[in-house]
Formats: structure tokens, C-alpha cells, sequence
């Protein structure tokens, strides 16, 4: 089953072109995809339109065997899809846990409910409770968004991505910034995330990515330069030349 087929895209702005003819698809359970390239080869502009954030010039874009082309964000989350951003985007004047588990309220029939006390939910706070751990940041389920340290924000930002309970995440660089140690924390968990939920991930970090991927997609001047896995990627002389800047 594909749960994203992406056919033809093209995104252009007047005549700045940023993709063409783009077509790739991700198969349920086919493991971590990670789309690399140089800056402005495009990926930030797929991911904004794969979401619906950015609107199609040409092409169709598939989620889970259906059209959503034209299809909202908020529809599309809701057949589940999910991302994160290059830049935090977090509930700044709430907490640590009170952000989880108003991620977690907007997947759940409480969501209609808005006069019970969220402390109520008693299931919410043990779905909030595992997320949390698994992320090892429960200890500082109380804290300000203000009191983290950008790598915990990055954690954090990964664990509302999962709190919709997504079929498909998309995480634009979600290493950016971060230090080596922490970069190595957050792949280490992103690396022991469930199989069951397809992974596609822009990464800057070579090493990282390389690391991750179970499948490499090679953007370059707004299409596709290559696509396989990981070891077949560095074998490629092209992409050697035009993105590693290696030649034989």
C-alpha cells in the first residue's frame, strides 16, 4: 500500500521555478526516507506542499491512495498525516506536558468538549506520560517552553508530531541546530521509533542521514538527481559531483 505517491510536482512562484516534474512514492512499511540536497534544491517547498501549506502549480499529490491535491492541512491531518518545522514551533506560554496534551485533545473526541477541565482526562495524561518518557522528558513535564534547551525543544516538537498518532511524519531537520551530542540523542530516538509509522525526513547532517536512512531521495535544482539506498547513494558518481563535490 503507498501511503504517499507524489506525481509530475511542480512548484513554481512567477518564473522562479523551485520543482519540476517531481514523482516519487512511499510504500507502508518501507522503513526511514530521507530527502537530502543542497540549499534551495526544493525540500522545505515538497514537504509544504505535500502538507498542503503551499499550493500546487502542476502534478498530484496521493495520500494514502487518495487525492488530496486540493485538499486542506487540516484534512489531511486527519487522514494522518503529520510534520515538524526548520524552526520550533511550540505553545510558548504553555508547558511542557499542557502542549502534549492539547495535541493529543485535538485527536480526541474531548476536543468538542471545551468546558471539562482538562486535569479530567485522565487517559490523556497516561498517553502524555508515555510520549514524555519515551522522549525522556517527563521530569520536565512542568517546565516552560522557555526553560528547555533547543534539542529538548526539538524532542518536544518530535513528541506532538506523535501524539496525533500519524500513519506518515514528515520531519524537516529536525537535528538543525542542535549540538553533535544532542543530534546523536535525537537520532537515537528516532532510530528506536515503531517501524509501523513511515518516516520521511529532510536532514542536513550527512552523517546523520546516512545513518537513518533506510531509503535516500537526492533533490538538485528542483527534481530528483537520485533515489535508492544509502550505499548506492555514495557509489553515485552524479551526486558525488553536483552535491558531495567529490569527482573521480
Amino acid at each position: 500500500m503507498e501511503v504517499l505517491r507524489v506525481e509530475k510536482l511542480g512548484k513554481s512562484f512567477g518564473k522562479l521555478v523551485i520543482l519540476r516534474d517531481v514523482s516519487f512514492s512511499v510504500l507502508k512499511g518501507e522503513g526511514r526516507v530521507v530527502i537530502i540536497g543542497p540549499n534551495g534544491a526544493g525540500k522545505t517547498t515538497l514537504f509544504n506542499m505535500i502538507t498542503g501549506e503551499l499550493e500546487v502549480t502542476a502534478g498530484k499529490i496521493y495520500l494514502f491512495s487518495q487525492d488530496v491535491t486540493a485538499m486542506p492541512t487540516y484534512r489531511r491531518a486527519r487522514l494522518g498525516i503529520s510534520r515538524t518545522f526548520q524552526i520550533v514551533n511550540l505553545f510558548r506560554s504553555a508547558n511542557v506536558i499542557e502542549n502534549v496534551l492539547l495535541a493529543l485533545k485535538a485527536n480526541n473526541k474531548c476536543k468538542y468538549q471545551i468546558f471539562r477541565p482538562m486535569g479530567s482526562y485522565t487517559n490523556l495524561y497516561e498517553n502524555a506520560k508515555g510520549l514524555l518518557e519515551r522522549m525522556k522528558l517527563w521530569d520536565k513535564r512542568y517546565f516552560n517552553i522557555g526553560g528547555l534547551s533547543h534539542g529538548e525543544m526539538r524532542k518536544l516538537e518530535l513528541t506532538l508530531g506523535f501524539a496525533m498518532d500519524p500513519k506518515l511524519v514528515l520531519l524537516d531537520e529536525p537535528t538543525a541546530g542542535l549540538t553533535m551530542s544532542e543530534s546523536e540523542q535525537l537520532a537515537a530516538i528516532i532510530r528506536g521509533l515503531s517501524q509501523d509509522v513511515n518516516l520521511i525526513m529532510i536532514e542536513h547532517d550527512m552523517k546523520i542521514a546516512f545513518e537513518l536512512a533506510d531509503r535516500i531521495i537526492v533533490l538538485s535544482q528542483g527534481g530528483i538527481l537520485a533515489d535508492g539506498k544509502p550505499d548506492d547513494i555514495r557509489k553515485n558518481q552524479r551526486v558525488n559531483e553536483v552535491y558531495l563535490g567529490k569527482k573521480k
